[in-house]
């Protein structure tokens, strides 16, 4: 079963590697998970997850 998350994002950068994380540990249940992340221009880096 595929699984889609679509993240919309602002200036969010200390809360999507922590949200990355947490999906990515849905493993367990042998799910095809796809990530769409929509960034609207932040400027705290979080486009490049710097």
């Amino acid at each position: 079963m595929l699984i889609s998350f679509c993240i919309p994002t602002y200036n969010r950068k200390e809360y999507l590697e922590e949200l990355l994380n947490s999906i990515n540990n849905q493993e367990k249940f042998n799910l095809d998970i796809e990530i769409c992340i929509s960034d609207n221009a932040s400027t705290d880096g979080t486009e490049g997850n710097d």
